[in-house]
């Protein structure tokens, strides 16, 4: 594949030099008739053509190849940078996803520990009630104690 580069290379330089060597010529032959100059004009538009293909493919190997190199290399930084921007992403997502998640775990136990307080409460009451009921108790126990004896 190397060698094929190299023949394309050598021959693109020969077909150059042909060119510059038969614009030389054309310009020496400025006096010719006008047939001639025809002529030799139309073999001169047909050798440009390839002259110029021929400097392109030489300048285009030169100037081009770092280049495309260059854009080579950031096209595969933007899709590796593509690629971590997608991962993080979902990286995001799932964080999201996981904070919501807390923040459902954070409601239901403020709920619960309301509702524990207000449990807790109602046993105080209860606790209160029984025991002044139990005071009451005593007290009219021992009234009736006291009055029996």
């Amino acid at each position: 594949m190397e060698k094929l580069k190299e023949y394309s290379a050598m021959g693109a330089l020969v077909i150059v030099i042909a060119f510059l060597g038969f614009a030389y010529y054309l310009v020496g032959q400025a006096s010719a008739d006008a047939e001639t100059w025809n002529r030799l004009f139309s073999l001169f538009s047909s050798l440009e053509a390839l002259g110029f293909a021929a400097a392109g493919l030489l300048l285009g190997r030169s100037v081009g190849l770092p280049g495309a190199r260059a854009i080579d290399a950031l096209q595969r930084e933007n899709a590796q940078l593509s690629a971590e921007s997608t991962t993080m992403r979902h990286v995001t997502e799932e964080l999201e996803s996981d904070l919501q998640a807390a923040r459902d775990i954070l409601s239901d136990e403020s709920e619960l520990a309301s509702k524990r307080i207000d449990a807790v409460d109602a046993v105080t009451r209860a606790l209160m009630r029984t025991s002044t009921a139990r005071a009451t108790a005593i007290t009219e126990m021992t009234q009736l104690k006291g009055a029996g004896a």
